[in-house]
């Protein structure tokens, strides 16, 4: 067998499938199909594409386009043709039809990643793959009898624009989800629900808790639901910072998005997260324009990345190809200010009191996620009468607080469910 030219594409075909989940299966196929016959011709011809060599028996000769029936759909295929051998070349893999499909579709299958595990995460020592995936604590919830269930983070389930930090919809994806698992009766007949969940997923765990109304909706797919703890780990919650005159007065509104980019886009790290939001952000609310606060340019390139890479492969994309200079993306004209103002508020924890108590943990070694965010939620839910505890995790980062806190977090939780009584958090 002739060796492997086309690594490249192969991580291509990934991060597409990953990016574009099971809506982008064909496509991904497809080119799987057209690359594993193009290898096949290789073979036959005992020469690559434009390879002098005296083993070689033949030419490539173009393709000819074939529809075939998969498990993938129906399908276009290139199939390769060859010219001045002494036997025409068929690929084997369309002999083989569906029994091939199948095998490259699973091939593809276990190259995807499976999100339902412990957290994995990219930039720790322990991490294992190209990008963040997996469930803080999984393995010790679902030992201990829990129902575990989770909101798509990167793209993993399927297409379209992830609403990357837009917690307030993230929070009612976060309920809608424990609906669904009611609603399938996997809950074994409990009503009771803890939401938990790190840096947006943190963020997603105040909105839900705070988001009263549409918890207690009726005529839902699984009513009255009793919400029993919320825990929230290095939480994105930055609509608690937002001054009130930023709504309505134009310059408050400038200055206040000043202030968000010294904040959140201090270095390139940060500013990927700012710019995915951003990105998601014009998907969210009408009349936002990424070319309202970056450049043409800036725009374009931030949504060629967001629309397939994952957001620290994406990070490390824009590292790699602009570094330092990143701060050139923003438009020096900032136009529609009040309005993008307006959606980071709207987008971002809803004012309610949490309709049970909160937990929240945060790293004092935290760059990414500041933690006066959460000190500012803290403040503002107990004084309408929240229950908000927050724990200080000496030493600790961004990423090495959902590990450092599980030993916690995992146990209260469980005294949630069990009924046990819970201090109030905010005279702690």
């Amino acid at each position: 067998t002739m060796p492997d030219p086309h690594d490249r594409i192969i991580d291509e075909l990934m991060e597409q499938l990953v990016a574009q989940g099971p809506g982008g299966m064909a496509a991904v196929f497809t080119r799987l199909f057209n690359l594993a016959m193009r290898f096949e011709r290789e073979n036959y011809l005992s020469a690559r594409h434009y390879e002098r060599t005296d083993k070689r028996r033949g030419y490539a000769n173009g393709i000819k386009p074939k529809r075939i029936d998969t498990a993938a759909g129906t399908l276009v295929v290139d199939v390769p043709k060859t010219a001045g051998t002494d036997e025409p070349f068929y690929p084997r893999s369309l002999e083989r039809g569906t029994r091939s499909s199948r095998a490259l579709m699973l091939a593809v299958a276990e190259q995807v990643l499976d999100p339902a595990q412990d957290l994995n995460l990219y930039f720790l020592i322990g991490g294992t793959s190209w990008t963040d995936f997996g469930l803080p604590a999984a393995t010790d919830f679902i030992k201990q009898g829990y129902v575990l269930v989770a909101t798509d983070y990167q793209g993993l389930g399927g297409g379209g624009k992830h609403q990357y930090a837009v917690t307030a919809t993230n929070g009612r994806d976060l309920i809608n989800s424990a609906r669904a698992v009611g609603s399938m009766g996997l809950s074994g007949g409990s009503k009771k629900v803890a939401f938990y969940g790190w840096s947006q997923g943190g963020g997603a765990v105040l909105a839900a808790a705070s988001s009263t109304a549409y918890i207690t909706q009726k005529k839902t797919a699984f009513d009255d639901m009793e919400i029993v703890g919320a825990v929230s780990m290095g939480p994105d919650a930055v609509g608690g910072l937002i001054p009130k005159e930023a709504m309505t007065d134009p310059a408050a509104a400038s200055k206040t998005w000043e202030g968000i980019k010294a904040t959140f886009a201090d270095n390139i790290f940060n500013f990927s997260h700012l710019a995915m939001n951003a990105w998601a952000s014009e998907g969210t609310f009408p009349g936002l324009k990424m070319t309202d606060i970056l450049t043409a340019d800036g725009a374009k390139l931030i949504n060629s990345i967001q629309s397939t890479k994952c957001m620290h492969p994406g990070s490390d994309t824009l590292s790699f190809n602009i570094g330092s200079t990143y701060t050139a993306l923003f438009n020096p004209q900032s136009t529609n200010v009040q309005a993008w103002i307006k959606a980071i508020y709207d987008g971002s924890t809803p004012a309610d009191k949490p309709i049970a108590p909160v937990q929240i943990y945060w790293g004092d070694k935290d760059t990414v996620m500041p933690p006066i965010q959460s000190e500012v939620y803290q403040k503002q839910k107990c004084a309408i009468g929240g229950n908000v505890q927050r724990i200080k995790l000496p030493g600790q980062s961004h990423f090495t607080t959902p590990g450092t806190a599980q030993p916690m977090f995992t146990q209260w939780i469980k005294d949630r469910f069990d009924g046990k009584p819970v201090a109030d958090g905010c005279k702690a």
